[in-house]
């Protein structure tokens, strides 16, 4: 659900309020396509999660964990080299207006 696809979608079904603030409710969310990744892509996911969340202070590790889930998004939902550019370039120029430091790309 925390994926840069989905966070590319949610702006699209949800409303926006205060600039960049994006309210989230349930009926907003709801049409959202959400697809079971295999037992496989889940276990990975899993672990990414896991080691995200016991890292301390490592942006750059944070920064390839996150690449990797959305390598595997991407993969689960069937998206092209072309659309996965689509969502990369739409997530860096909203990091770039928001102020991020640093862009990311590395899923393909």
């Amino acid at each position: 659900m925390n994926s840069s696809l989905l966070n590319f979608i949610y702006p699209k079904l949800t409303v926006a309020r205060g600039g960049s603030y994006q309210e989230f409710k349930i009926g907003y969310i709801e049409p959202a396509p959400i697809v079971t990744p295999d037992a496989d892509s889940q276990d990975k996911l899993a672990a990414l999660t896991n080691e995200i969340l016991h890292l301390e202070d490592s942006p750059e590790r944070v920064e390839a964990i996150e690449n990797e889930i959305d390598s595997i998004v991407f993969h689960v939902y069937g998206l092209s080299a072309p659309e996965r550019k689509l969502v990369l370039d739409w997530l860096n120029e909203r990091r770039e207006a928001l102020g991020a430091k640093t862009p990311r790309g590395g899923a393909s």
